[in-house]
């Protein structure tokens, strides 16, 4: 085969290809389950504080949906009889020095904890006056 001959085939096979290779492999049944499936994706990243306080546009109406129609609390409820099953399988020693700590801030996180700044918190904090010495 020339090269003439060549080239012609290859310029009236090329675009076949090229047509056959941008067809996607998988179809999925809609953009609404893409759509979905990334909101999911992206409240879990919000659930393992990997997300950041912004909703991504796209999720907006999937974020209504989740707080309006009561998956929100069926959750909470779910971690919430979690953490009581899991605070009556701790054995408590009974000295009076027992704490449950349940706070978003990270005020007790190792890079935040240190003795002199704990003690001033403690001691500028109306909150827990009962163990202020």
């Amino acid at each position: 085969m020339d090269s003439g001959t060549c080239l012609l085939s290859l310029l009236v096979v090329l675009p076949t290809v090229s047509h056959i290779r941008s067809e996607p492999i998988l179809r999925l049944s809609s953009e609404k389950v893409i759509l979905s499936d990334y909101c999911d994706n992206w409240r879990l990243a919000v659930e393992t504080n990997n997300a950041r306080e912004r909703v991504p546009t796209n999720c907006v109406n999937f974020v209504a949906e989740y707080m309006i129609e009561g998956q929100y609390w069926r959750d909470c409820d779910v971690v919430g009889n979690l953490s009581l099953a899991f605070t009556r399988s701790v054995k408590l020693v009974e000295d009076g020095r027992d704490a449950w700590v349940f706070d978003e801030i990270r005020h007790f996180s190792p890079t935040y904890l240190t003795k002199k700044k704990l003690d001033s918190d403690l001691r500028s904090s109306m909150r827990l006056p009962s163990i202020i010495g």
